[in-house]
Parts: structure tokens; C-alpha cells; sequence
């Protein structure tokens, strides 16, 4: 039978840390979940909160050099054959989340395929996949949706810690040079507000992923050319936001 690892990362946010428990605690495959919760060492009671509902099947405390690397520890001690991470504060959208992955999973002759995530009121994940947007920063794959097997997940060395906050995304354009996904349109996490990339100017972004092209040797147009529709792209996105904010509409 198809097995799942969800690998989960806390530090100091035990609500959303509870939220997260209670959402694998109602799913109806719940006992067939491999749960590995990784704090960084809270201090606000996150771990003995843990306690007081299903407690996961493996837990890890202590110091890490940020989120990715928890993320590349909780990879290390899991053992399902298929592996996501829902960190503290995300959630399953309904009971049956768990069921729908293993099964299309079960039946997947691929590495890896992704759903969709609800952030407030917008949904993320595109369909169909492509990797030029990936790569250029134009779409993002959604990684609190995402489902890889361990071993694809090992052989692309996992999260790089090169990267701060688009390790994700640099990991996803990894995978996807390497193998397509299955993409699937159902909506599977719902994420917590306010999350970490959330309110990044797009420049910012812009940069990660031509950073991560580049570690992976990849090019879209050229470098030349890349970069200049990097130019025009952001600069688009920065007229949008101002028309934005003096109400006008384009």
C-alpha cells in the first residue's frame, strides 16, 4: 500500500501548530499517516501542546539553520514512500485530502504531482505545468501541495540552503527539469495568512529564480534575454500595483 510521510515545521507557533494536528487528526486515512513534526526549539509550549491530540509519530527538537533545513531533516527521518510538508499553521481543506493523494498516487507512474492550496481568498497552482513560467518566476508551484517520492526528493539533494525564502521554488524547478508532474485540480491545503513569501516585491522573487536557473543551468530565451523580459515583467507588476493603489483598474 501506498505510504505518506507529512513533515511538519514548527517554531513558536503553537496555535497554528495545533490547527495543523487537529486537520491530520480528521483525516480519514489518519492512521496511515507517517506524522514527523520538527521544532526549532520552541518556547511557547508548542511541543507540550502536542500532547494534547495526536501525538506524531516521530518528533524532532532543537536547533536548525532555518526552515529548509528542518524541512531537508524532517526528509532524513522519513519513511513513507511518498512525502509533503505541511508546515505549522497549514492545513487540509477536508477529511478526504489524504485519501485522494494516496490514491492518485498509488496509480502514478511519475515522481511527483501537485494540487492546489487556497491562500485567504486566492487559489494557487497552476495547470497545465509549465516549466518556462516556473523558471522565469511567472507562476509558483505551491509546495504545501506538493507530493514527491522520498527517493526522487533524496536524488535532488532536497531544499538548498543557498536559498532563503525560494529554496521551495528553486527545489520544484529541480524536480521539474528532472520529471514532469501530475497535476491535480483539486484544492488540498488551505495555508495559514501571512505566510513568509506573502507581500515579496516581485524583483526579489525575480532574482531567486534567475539564481536558480542558473545553478541549474537552465535558460529560457538566453541569459540575455531572460533577464530582460525579468525587466519588463517586474516592471509591470510595479505600474499594476500603483494603479492598484490609487483605484484605477486596468
Amino acid at each position: 500500500m501506498t505510504s505518506l510521510s507529512v513533515i511538519t515545521i514548527n517554531l513558536n507557533n503553537r496555535v497554528g501548530l495545533s490547527q495543523t494536528q487537529a486537520s491530520i487528526m480528521a483525516q480519514s486515512r489518519g492512521e496511515g499517516i507517517e506524522w514527523i513534526v520538527v521544532d526549532g526549539g520552541s518556547s511557547d509550549g508548542s511541543v507540550e501542546a502536542l500532547n494534547l491530540g495526536r501525538p506524531p509519530d516521530t518528533l524532532i527538537v532543537g536547533e536548525d539553520d532555518g526552515l529548509y533545513d528542518a524541512m531537508n531533516i524532517g526528509l532524513r527521518a522519513s519513511g513513507g514512500e511518498w512525502v509533503m510538508f505541511l508546515n505549522s499553521g497549514d492545513r487540509f481543506t477536508q477529511s478526504g485530502v489524504v485519501d485522494e493523494i494516496v490514491e492518485v498516487a498509488s496509480s502514478l507512474s511519475g515522481d511527483w504531482l501537485y494540487g492546489r492550496v487556497l491562500r485567504a481568498s486566492t487559489v494557487l497552482g497552476f495547470d497545465p505545468f509549465d516549466i518556462e513560467a516556473l523558471a522565469l518566476g511567472r507562476r509558483v508551484v505551491p509546495h504545501q501541495a506538493t507530493v514527491m517520492k522520498r527517493d526522487f526528493l533524496l536524488f535532488l539533494g532536497g531544499f538548498s540552503r543557498d536559498f532563503a525564502i525560494a529554496a521551495d521554488q528553486d527545489l520544484l524547478l529541480r524536480a521539474g527539469l528532472s520529471a514532469l508532474p501530475l497535476v491535480v485540480p483539486s484544492i488540498w491545503v488551505e495555508m495559514e495568512p501571512g505566510g513568509r513569501g506573502s507581500g515579496r516585491p516581485v524583483s526579489a522573487h525575480l532574482a531567486d529564480m534567475r539564481r536558480a536557473r542558473v545553478a541549474a543551468g537552465y535558460s529560457v530565451r538566453g541569459p540575455v534575454r531572460d533577464r530582460l523580459s525579468d525587466l519588463e515583467f517586474d516592471v509591470r507588476a510595479r505600474l499594476g500595483a500603483g494603479l492598484r493603489r490609487v483605484g484605477i483598474k486596468r
